[in-house]
C-alpha cells in the first residue's frame, strides 16, 4: 500500500513541475512586460518634460516676426490653368471631330 501511495505522490509531482515551470516562466514575463511598460513610461515623461521646457523657452526669448508690422503679406503668384478640352473631346484622346 505504502508502496503505491509513493508511486503516485511521485508522478504527482511529475505532473506538477511542468505546469510551476510554466507558471515561472509565465511570472518571468509578465515581470519583463511591467519592467518594459514602466521603461516607456519614464521615456515619454521625460520626452514631455524636454518638450515643455522647449516651450517656456521660447516663450521667455519671444519669437522673432517674421514680416516687419504693417507689412501685407506677399500674393501668390497665380498659376497657369491647362486649357481645358470642350464637348464630345472631353475624357478622349484624340482631337475634337464634331466640328
Amino acid at each position: 500500500m505504502a508502496a503505491a501511495r509513493s508511486a503516485i505522490h511521485d508522478a504527482s509531482d511529475r505532473a506538477v513541475k511542468p505546469l510551476s515551470a510554466y507558471r515561472a516562466a509565465l511570472e518571468r514575463k509578465k515581470e519583463q512586460q511591467r519592467q518594459e511598460a514602466e521603461r516607456k513610461k519614464a521615456e515619454q515623461s521625460q520626452r514631455q518634460q524636454r518638450r515643455a521646457e522647449g516651450k517656456q523657452q521660447t516663450k521667455e526669448q519671444g519669437r522673432t516676426p517674421t514680416k516687419e508690422p504693417g507689412q501685407k503679406p506677399a500674393k501668390k503668384q497665380p498659376t497657369k490653368q491647362r486649357q481645358t478640352t470642350r464637348g464630345r473631346d472631353r475624357g478622349r484622346g484624340g482631337p475634337d471631330l464634331s466640328r
